[in-house]
């Protein structure tokens, strides 16, 4: 994709998104970065999930442009991002608006670092909806060229000793997202039965956690995952 078509893409979908969800900029996801705030004399920086997910599959930014998905596991500088890293390596002024611009990322007063979840699931936007009717088109890398590897395969997990419905896991649905090695191994290991997972575990921002306790759908959306009736198994 020459450089020119991506502009219009990156202009078009974000005019979509905002015709979709006026309220997006406070979906749930959005982080605040301000690791380097008093080292560098700096203000921190506001950064939402919600309007770059709509322009790029998460396994751009946790993959090829090797943002860590470990909260403060990155050392995102300015100097790194000049050089075309992590950010820079879209904000450029080609692509996007260039890093001259600070203002448009850097806040005097920042936002919550964690912003609670609402419990009303109308407020939220259904990402994998949008992906599926075709209103939002994200790229699976920055150049646009690379089509998204699909692994159509769904999984039962039971919740034993206890009458919770069981688990249906689509790896589609997460391929759509992400790449394999995003999960694999350092989050899941590939053996059957070896990984334990726990709504303990989950609120700690573990397993599945990682995602949704933090920019994918919370917990409180139980029936998205709890599918399986144990009387049919």
């Amino acid at each position: 994709m020459t450089t020119m078509r991506l502009q219009i893409h990156v202009k078009v979908t974000v005019a979509a998104l905002l015709f979709l969800a006026q309220d997006v900029s406070a979906e749930f996801g959005d982080i605040v970065m301000n690791s380097f705030v008093k080292e560098r004399d700096s203000t921190p920086v506001e950064f939402s999930h919600a309007k770059h997910r709509s322009l790029f599959l998460c396994n751009v930014c946790h993959g090829e442009l090797e943002f860590l998905m470990k909260a403060g596991a990155n050392k995102v500088e300015m100097s790194a991002m000049a050089n075309g890293r992590y950010c820079g390596a879209c904000h450029n002024g080609k692509i996007t608006w260039a890093l001259k611009d600070c203002k448009r990322c850097h806040v005097d007063q920042a936002l919550p670092k964690s912003a609670p979840a609402t419990g009303n699931i109308e407020e939220r936007v259904n990402w994998v909806e949008l992906l599926h009717q075709g209103k939002i088109k994200p790229l699976a890398d920055v150049e646009g060229t690379v089509e998204q590897f699909h692994f159509d395969r769904d999984i039962v997990m039971l919740a034993k000793g206890s009458s919770v419905q069981g688990v249906l896991f689509s790896h589609k649905i997460h391929t759509e997202w992400l790449s394999c090695s995003n999960c694999h191994p350092a989050i899941f290991e590939t053996k059957r039965g070896v990984n334990r997972i726990t709504m303990a575990g989950i609120s700690r921002g573990e397993s599945c956690g990682v995602c949704h306790m933090r920019v994918a759908f919370p917990i409180v959306d139980c029936k998205r995952c709890h599918l399986v009736d144990k009387k049919i198994q």
